[in-house]
């Protein structure tokens, strides 16, 4: 029981420090946090993903200048990345859509992801082999 009680509290501080990622990055009002932290959930249930893990993404997007909306929205298909793909944690599916669209403007999200995952189904390479081999080219474009 006293381990159970020790991981609820870790878990509590890792999504506090998750929060406060945010705040460090945004100059969000207080409202918008608050919603965005009942939000978080809700959108970790859209794509099979913990609040702690959207909120880690979002503040990553954040920090590259996206507005609050669109980190969210950017969080989501991260999170989306994160569990169609072999990727073991969020940061590292972040960063591979990051460089991904950073480098294929045109591509949205959703087209970046569904492509990955299309030639990983397809060939015998993992969706994560072949987004990191993308960051690589795209940080050659």
């Amino acid at each position: 029981m006293i381990g159970n009680i020790k991981k609820v509290i870790n878990v509590v501080k890792e999504y506090d420090s998750a929060m406060m990622e945010i705040r460090k990055v945004s100059n969000e009002s207080s409202e918008a946090m608050r919603q965005l932290n009942f939000d978080a959930f809700n959108m970790g249930d859209q794509v099979g993903s913990t609040g702690k893990d959207i909120l880690s993404s979002v503040a990553a997007w954040k920090r590259l200048g996206k507005s609050f909306e669109e980190s969210q929205e950017a969080a989501v298909a991260s999170n989306w990345l994160l569990n169609v793909s072999e990727f073991t944690n969020i940061d590292d599916a972040t960063k591979s859509l990051v460089s991904m669209t950073q480098a294929f403007r045109d591509l949205s999200y959703e087209s970046a992801i569904d492509k990955l995952n299309g030639v990983g189904d397809a060939f015998s390479s993992s969706t994560d082999q072949i987004a990191s081999g993308m960051q690589n080219v795209s940080s050659v474009l």
